[in-house]
């Protein structure tokens, strides 16, 4: 597929839309759901990527757990290094 396809546009379109102006996203997208170009077809499968994206990110988030040796060195040295 080339960048003058217009799936590709409208993909690359919902994508960055979604990411910047949600609120305008949803919008279009639920008026393209209601048609069949390439363009729509395109531009929803952009916004719905962009959100598993989101999810995966706060998914990832909620795994990571602050390392032990980070809590210790808080408890024990100021921002000089220097023990207190």
């Amino acid at each position: 597929m080339s960048s003058n396809d217009p799936i590709v546009k409208g993909f690359n379109n919902g994508y960055t839309l979604r990411k910047y102006d949600p609120e305008l996203a949803e919008k279009l997208y639920t008026s393209f759901k209601e048609t069949k170009g390439e363009y729509g077809v395109g531009f929803i499968e952009g916004v719905k990527h962009y959100r598993r994206e989101l999810v995966k990110t706060k998914n990832v988030n909620y795994k990571i757990k602050p390392s032990k040796n980070m809590e210790d060195r808080s408890k024990t040295k100021d921002k000089g290094d220097r023990e207190i």
